[in-house]
This record gives structure tokens, sequence and C-alpha cells, in this order.
């Protein structure tokens, strides 16, 4: 009986054969499947969508780990259209070998209607704060009122900028608009 006993701590002792000490797998990160209904959509009925799902893309190559694989990227956010969608967005620049998501994003926003082509609410919020700045100019001496004007500018302005859809100099002349000539 005791010998039983030291028989079973040696072979505890010894450790499985079976696998059973070995390091845990790395978890592979991916793009959510296409049918899993867990990844981006997008409405041809409301264009308006498509700045939403390019994000929403945009976020869950980011959360895979997918940098620089901009085939994949595109590829799975093709697969996440339905079929009429995907074809005439896949011929445009971008879509296809060679592989570019930020030139592909902006050639399929190009082709939308100019009003759905953004966010409504940060162009809505751009225009309304830019409409009461030039109610009231900033001058020099409303350091305050400039930082806040300032800020909530860039805060609409930015996502507008970089999705193409204003140009950069038509936001300096909302911004400047805002401010006393004297400014």
């Amino acid at each position: 009986m005791v010998g039983s006993a030291n028989g079973g701590a040696q072979g505890s002792r010894a450790g499985s054969k079976s696998g059973g000490t070995a390091a845990p797998r790395k978890q592979v990160k991916s793009m959510p499947a296409a049918y899993s209904g867990k990844h981006p959509n997008y409405d041809p009925k409301n264009p308006s969508t498509a700045a939403r799902f390019f994000d929403g893309v945009a976020l869950a190559a980011e959360m895979a780990g997918l940098k620089s694989q901009d085939e994949e990227i595109v590829r799975n956010a093709l697969s996440y259209l339905d079929p009429q969608t995907a074809r005439k967005w896949g011929l445009l620049k971008g879509g296809y070998e060679p592989f570019d998501f930020d030139t592909w994003r902006k050639a399929v926003m190009q082709i939308l209607p100019k009003s759905s082509r953004y966010d409504l609410g940060s162009m809505a919020c751009l225009e309304e704060l830019c409409r009461n700045a030039k109610k009231r100019p900033i001058g020099r001496d409303k350091k305050a009122a400039y930082y806040k004007f300032a800020l909530g500018f860039r805060a609409e302005a930015d996502p507008l900028l970089e999705s193409g859809i204003i140009a950069n100099r038509d936001l300096v002349v909302k911004f400047l608009g805002g401010l006393k000539t004297s400014f």
C-alpha cells in the first residue's frame, strides 16, 4: 500500500504526457464574420449610414490588429454589404489590387449623394457653431470664448476634413467668419 502511494505521488510529480502542462494557445483575433450579425452595417436606402459603416469597419480592423492589411479589411467590408452594393463599391479605386482602405473609403464617399457624405450631426453642429459665432464675433480680448469656439470647431471639423467631405479652405472661411476682423 505504501508503494502504491509513492508510485501515485511519483506519477503526479512527473506530470502528464498528454499535454496538460502546455502553455495556453494564443487567441487569433479577426474581424467579425459577415454571417455573425455583429459587423458594421450599411443601409443603401439611407446613404448617410456610410460614414458610420466605415468608422465601424476601421474600428473592427483595429481591434483585430489588422493595421496594414488593407486587402483583408476591404474584403471583409465588402462581405458586410448586400451583393449589389458590394459589386459597385468593389470596382472603385482601392477596392481592388492594390487594396487601400482609406483610398477606397474616400472613393465611396465621393459617389454618394452630397447630403449623405457626412454625419449630419457634425455638419449641423459646425454650421450652428459658426452661425452663433458670426452673430457675436470673438475679439482678441475674449480668450475663453475663443478657446471654446476653437475647440468646438475642431471637434466638429476634423472628422469632416479627414473624410474629404469639406475642404480646408472652406473650414478656414467658416472659422474666420466667427472672429472679429481686427483679430
